[in-house]
């Protein structure tokens, strides 16, 4: 770490010293460093104009090359039940193909996609990684410090590119919002308002030749007019979630194996108790569900209870 401390102090040329004290509370708190130009530094923000000089990461500091197939999604912060769900199958359906999943920690649809990527990615090196718009030393928003824990417990990563000790302002969030768009292989819009901040995302992908997916929704619903505007602007109509991996051209594992799914299934129940099909539904957004059920009955894993619950056998 001292050796880094170095190389940094060498990097910033004459660090002020708000600067020093920000570099040696990472050599503290065990947060990496990455400088632009090293051979940690992710070649995919290479390509944005206004590079960040420096990466500050918590948690792996190869997270970069253990991204797998890099998708971030996002959306609007007040997004509905049936924007959550919709991640949650989107999740659900890539999470079986080496994905890291990257979004923003912000409310919404941010939050639901790392939540899934926990309960999903199942043997990803780094499930998912969230770009923060401050510095590593707070969490914002300060109610997600049980997300970025749990990120962090299951093998992500929070980055930032600011100091620790940098006080948030409006104009950090589109900072934030290039680099979620600049590591990623492909960007999916689920819900965004009209001058949601999904909507600056959508564009550096753009800019950066990144495909852009967008989900239709009802004509009048504000959480997708972002969406339908983006659509008549070039982005790729996204209406069947099954086709994402080949829309994505990525190939499953060949050890795959039995669907994880129905150690989902179980593990929520182990965890929970007896749950209907529909509290099921609600966690796991598969369509499948009810064959997954009847499976899982039919090998003694489980049995249906009177009203339609489900509980270990």
């Amino acid at each position: 770490m001292d050796t880094i401390f170095s190389q940094c102090m060498t990097a910033l040329g004459s660090p002020t010293p708000k600067e020093e004290e920000a570099l040696e509370f990472c050599v503290r708190n065990q947060i990496a460093v990455v400088l632009f130009g090293t051979p940690e530094y992710p070649d995919s923000l290479g390509r944005l104009f206004d590079p960040p000089l420096v990466l500050f990461v918590r948690g792996s500091r190869d997270v970069f090359q253990e991204l797998g197939h890099p998708i971030s999604i996002v959306g609007s912060r007040r997004a509905d039940k049936d924007g959550i769900s919709l991640t949650k199958r989107i999740v659900s359906t890539l999470s079986h193909y080496n994905v890291t999943f990257i979004s923003g920690l912000a409310f919404g649809i941010d939050a639901a996609t790392h939540w899934a990527a926990l309960r999903f990615a199942t043997g990803n090196k780094c499930p998912t990684l969230a770009v923060m718009p401050c510095g590593l030393d707070t969490i914002y928003p300060r109610s997600h410090e049980k997300l970025s824990q749990t990120i962090l417990e299951s093998g992500g990563a929070l980055i930032s590119e600011f100091f620790p000790g940098t006080q948030i302002q409006r104009h950090h969030f589109l900072q934030r919002n290039r680099i979620v768009a600049a590591l990623s292989q492909a960007l999916i819009i689920v819900q965004a308002g009209k001058r949601s901040g999904a909507r600056s995302t959508a564009s550096v992908a753009a800019d950066l030749g990144i495909e852009v997916f967008a989900i239709p929704g009802p004509i009048g619903n504000p959480l997708f007019e972002g969406n339908h505007d983006l659509l008549r602007e070039g982005a790729t109509l996204l209406t069947e979630i099954s086709d994402l991996p080949h829309e994505l051209k990525i190939a499953a594992p060949p050890d795959l194996g039995v669907e994880p799914v129905h150690e989902q299934v179980c593990d929520l129940l182990r965890e929970q108790g007896a749950l209907s099909l529909m509290n099921l539904q609600n966690e796991l957004a598969r369509s499948d569900l009810s064959e997954i059920l009847l499976e899982l009955e039919s090998t003694g894993s489980l049995v249906c209870l009177p009203g339609g619950y489900y509980k270990l056998n």
